[in-house]
Formats: C-alpha cells, sequence, structure tokens
C-alpha cells in the first residue's frame, strides 16, 4: 500500500475557544506564572521575608517579660525544690531498699527481649539462679519453647522448664524478658541478645554481670582472674568428650573449691559457682567427691 492514508475524523468534544466569565465579586491576585514581566514569574507574589512575622523574636520578648514578674519566679523556685526532694525521698527508699534486701541499689537498663538457644541435652540451669538471684532487683521472666528440630524434650529439659514457668514476678519491679527456646544446638547455650550470639553459660554469666553490675559477684572482686579461670573450666566441662578430660576439670574445680564455702575463697555464690554447678549437673553429676556433692547443695539453696 503505497502513499497517504486518509484517517476517519472525530468529533469534537471539548472547545477551547468559549468564553469563560469569572465572577467579580472576588478579589484578583497576580498570576504567578505570567513571564510577560520584567521581573519574570514569582516576583513580588510574596511578601519579604523581613516583613514576616518572626515567632522567635516574639518568643523571647515574651520570655523576657516573663523574667520580671516575681509569680513566674517564685513558681520556678518551689519547682526546684520539690524535685529536691523528690531526689532525696528516692535515694532514701534506695538506701532502704538495700537494707532491707542487702543488696546494694542496682540499676536495670531497658534490654531488648533477649532469646537463648539451649539443647535439651543439655539444660542451662544457670538461667534458674539468675532468676533466683535477680528477684530482689528485678523479675527475669522467662518463656519456653521447643523448635521443630527437637521431637521431644529430656525429662530433666521439662523439669527445668516447669521451676521456670512457676516464677511469680513481682509487680513494683523493673522486667527483662527472656524466651528460652529447645533447639538442636551443641552443648554450648546460644544467647542472642547482640548482633553476635554469646556462647556458653560461663559467657552469659558473665554478660548478665556487665549488665547488672553489683547484683552478681564477678568483676567487683579482688580474684577476678581466678573467677574467670574457674568460668572457663566450667566451659570446658561441658565440652569434654571422655570421663578422663571430666575428671581432670573436676580435680581443677575441686583445688578452686578447697575449704571455701564457694569457689576462689568466697563466702557468697559467685557466677562461677552457678557455671560450674550447671556444667556438673549436666554431665558430671555422679562423678564429683563429697566435698564437691556438699558444696552442690549449697549452690542449690
Amino acid at each position: 500500500m503505497n502513499g497517504p492514508v486518509n484517517f476517519y475524523k472525530t468529533r469534537e468534544i471539548i472547545r477551547h475557544d468559549v468564553e469563560v466569565s469569572v465572577p467579580n465579586n472576588m478579589y484578583k491576585m497576580k498570576n504567578i506564572h505570567d513571564k510577560k514581566t520584567k521581573e519574570g514569574p514569582l516576583v513580588n507574589h510574596v511578601s519579604p521575608f523581613q516583613d514576616s512575622v518572626n515567632i522567635s523574636m516574639q518568643v523571647n520578648q515574651f520570655l523576657k517579660k516573663l523574667e520580671d514578674q516575681p509569680e513566674i519566679n517564685g513558681l520556678e523556685e518551689r519547682l526546684r525544690n520539690i524535685i529536691r526532694e523528690l531526689d532525696e525521698i528516692r535515694d532514701d527508699m534506695s538506701k532502704l531498699k538495700a537494707a532491707v534486701t542487702g543488696h546494694e541499689p542496682v540499676v536495670v537498663p531497658e534490654l531488648n527481649d533477649m532469646i537463648v538457644n539451649a539443647n535439651p541435652s543439655f539444660p542451662p540451669y544457670a538461667i534458674l539462679a539468675l532468676q533466683k538471684l535477680c528477684a530482689p532487683v528485678v523479675n527475669l521472666v522467662v518463656g519456653t519453647h521447643t523448635h521443630s528440630s527437637i521431637p521431644s524434650l529430656t525429662p530433666e529439659a521439662e523439669n527445668l522448664a516447669q521451676k521456670l514457668r512457676e516464677f511469680v514476678p513481682l509487680a513494683d519491679l523493673p522486667k527483662i524478658s527472656l524466651r528460652l527456646i529447645w533447639k538442636n544446638v551443641g552443648p554450648a547455650c546460644e544467647l542472642l541478645a547482640t548482633q553476635l550470639p554469646i556462647c556458653g553459660e560461663a559467657n552469659v554469666l558473665r554478660y548478665f554481670a556487665r549488665v547488672l553490675p553489683g547484683l552478681f559477684i564477678y568483676e567487683n572482686s579482688d580474684n577476678v582472674t581466678d573467677l574467670d579461670a574457674a568460668l572457663d573450666i566450667a566451659y570446658c566441662l561441658v565440652q569434654a568428650k571422655t570421663k578422663t578430660e571430666r575428671a581432670s576439670h573436676l580435680q581443677s574445680l575441686s583445688k578452686k573449691l578447697g575449704k571455701s564455702q564457694f569457689l576462689c575463697a568466697h563466702a557468697e555464690i559467685t557466677i562461677a559457682d552457678i557455671a560450674a554447678c550447671s556444667a556438673i549437673k549436666q554431665v558430671a553429676q555422679n562423678e564429683v567427691n563429697q566435698t564437691m556433692g556438699k558444696w552442690l547443695v549449697r549452690c542449690e539453696q
């Protein structure tokens, strides 16, 4: 097909040449899009900045006037006195609570909900100990969940989960939420509280001791190096694959205990005792001597 082709024509439905009558009872505005002026568009369309209302200056002038009024000055002084008295009352209440509970005041930071992945064959008994030790100052509320990789829980894991659920939080204390997930992981549990997981009960206890300073005996102790060594032994005990390895670690813990009430010559329980007690209950409860057996009973109390 050569040459031009004639297309059909459509009927006009909109006419642009119709004159529109504008009401004359409204004020007229300058056309801001008109480019016929010498200055160009947008010129003189709005008031200059210097002619606009300076809100900041008005606020400053208002505040300056208030400073000259004795009523306002008296009110500010009364508010300062009330705030100072409230701070003193809060300090007195903290000291009174510390005297009653036997614990120094602990500042509880705002923490996101934490997750602990643990193998039911290696129940993290340290979480139960943490819950008991935190009870005077903070509610450590622990929920449990079973991952699809675990067909069923061991009796020890069931017993631990039941004790954690029986915890009754106090209404007037801050709260830390932790979810214990039974999962097919290794002997070392995993705490998901930071960008990287914190592996092993010993390191989980170190984390809590640093988040809640003053509540646990650790870095505030004079022999923190010995406590760190005991924590490392407890971690290695769970990882031991033979009875000979476990016996070696148990002997090291027995030396750390000596004739003291708790590890590293302490008269009160430390996070090293918590970690070692949990490790022994997991893998070597029937392999300890009589002295360490009595120590385990003290730790349970």
